[in-house]
């Protein structure tokens, strides 16, 4: 979890104008555009032409942006994000994505495997189309966090929403940058949801006395990445599984089972 007392305040007049919202999105989604703003705020991605990608639907969430950063000119996608950005190599200095890979499904769909085309092609048309040393930022949820973990435990379905197509792992989007040559700036998790704290509590208690990691479990990742200066256009293999599963579709974890550490071992979970 991130010290968000780093990172600039937000204008008050933003923040009223959110907590004023009576639109259901803005209700569920305002703790993250806070924090969002203050992100972009404090690594500079919101300057000069930015791409909002699947910020078509406007409203108080574009006003948002829009009123904290006056000077740079924030342009919204208008078409279907499997396919190419309309725009030539190198339009826009900076780029926002918030909360919208998760809703990105695989190129081809009839495929019997989630092969993570759909999300590996956006991001390489994003990288396309930043300037060199541009920068995007990400928001999504995290797979991993400790809200999903209750989730599961309460036989709801271990999704934030369920109905996204994808919810994804820190390690995921690790290899999906590195097959794209993104250069990550900030790489975070942050508790931007609610969230039955009680259980979340005893979960992470849990965690602790199994001696299982404790790190990147909030709800949202936040990520800043940022475009090389000798970036090229990395060729898409026919099988994308393989960029984030190169060797096995099956990890290999330390099994918690055992309180007794010379009894775990790794293996299949």
């Amino acid at each position: 979890m991130t010290d968000t007392t780093i990172y600039p305040e937000l204008d008050p007049s933003i923040a009223k104008m959110l907590d004023a919202s009576q639109n259901k999105y803005v209700i569920g989604q305002r703790e993250r555009i806070k924090l969002s703003i203050r992100y972009a705020l404090r690594h500079g991605v919101v300057k000069g032409d930015v791409l909002d990608v699947g910020g078509h639907s406007g409203g108080e969430v574009h006003d948002a942006w829009r009123m904290a950063f006056p000077k740079a000119r924030i342009i919204p996608t208008t078409t279907d994000l499997h396919d190419p950005l309309p725009f030539e190599s190198g339009s826009f200095d900076g780029c926002i994505a918030g909360e919208i890979f998760e809703h990105i499904g695989d190129k081809d769909f009839r495929t019997s495997i989630k092969n993570f085309s759909g999300v590996i092609n956006l991001l390489v048309e994003i990288l396309r189309v930043l300037k060199p040393g541009g920068r995007c930022f990400l928001t999504t949820p995290n797979a991993c966090s400790f809200k999903n973990i209750a989730l599961a435990m309460c036989n709801t379905h271990p999704f934030m929403y369920t109905l996204h197509y994808r919810e994804y792992a820190k390690h995921e989007i690790e290899k999906m940058l590195a097959f794209s040559k993104a250069q990550i700036v900030t790489f975070e998790t942050n508790d931007v949801f609610r969230q039955a704290n009680e259980f979340v509590e005893a979960i992470k208690k849990f965690c602790e006395e199994h001696k299982l990691p404790m790190n990147d479990r909030g709800n949202d990742f936040f990520l800043v990445f940022e475009k090389p200066l000798d970036w090229q256009v990395p060729e898409i293999p026919n099988n994308t599984a393989h960029i984030v599963y190169p060797d096995d579709r099956r990890e290999k974890f330390i099994r918690p089972w055992s309180m007794n550490e010379k009894k775990r071992y790794v293996g299949e979970v």
